[in-house]
């Protein structure tokens, strides 16, 4: 695992430190769940934005001819 330090409000160490002792689990441990929680939740965001998003265009290149283009031939 990594260290790092962050800085928290007074009202978020407040939170952390209650829900740690209702939980009965370690601040480090719930801040490693919160975190997990918010990068799974925009990486899901990011991928649902861009799946798809060239389906159905017309305006792009025909992307098998521009390989052809770049493949050196081998002699």
């Amino acid at each position: 695992m990594i260290r790092i330090s962050i800085d928290l409000t007074d009202a978020q160490h407040e939170g952390l430190r209650r829900l740690a002792k209702a939980t009965g689990k370690s601040r480090s441990k719930l801040a490693r769940e919160a975190i997990d929680a918010f990068v799974n939740r925009y990486h899901d965001a990011v991928i649902d934005a861009v799946v798809g998003m060239w389906k159905g265009r017309d305006d792009l290149p025909d992307l098998r001819a521009l390989r052809k283009q770049w493949d050196r031939k081998l002699t």
